[in-house]
């Protein structure tokens, strides 16, 4: 929650960079992330959310932080491999 742009594209960037070392494809890469956020967001929604409307809207901002969160984590570390 309080990582910057800066801190996400360092990380990933990394990541992506030793990925490719590895012989892992931007394919694999990127499909090893949307599982990890599709596992993430059904663990939450088991564990968490309540079934009132305030919990419907925190739900809701969840997903889309979630959902940013991946989509800068796929495109940083792409450009790293």
């Amino acid at each position: 929650m309080q990582k910057t742009e800066d801190d996400i594209e360092d990380r990933f960037r990394t990541i992506g960079s030793r990925r490719a070392v590895e012989g892992v494809g931007r394919h694999q890469f990127v499909w090893a992330l949307m599982l990890t956020r599709d596992h993430l967001w059904r663990f939450l929604e088991q564990e968490c959310f309540a079934d009132n409307i305030v919990a419907l809207h925190g739900e809701q901002e969840l997903r889309r932080m979630l959902n940013q969160f991946f989509d800068r984590a796929i495109y940083y570390g792409i450009l790293g491999i």
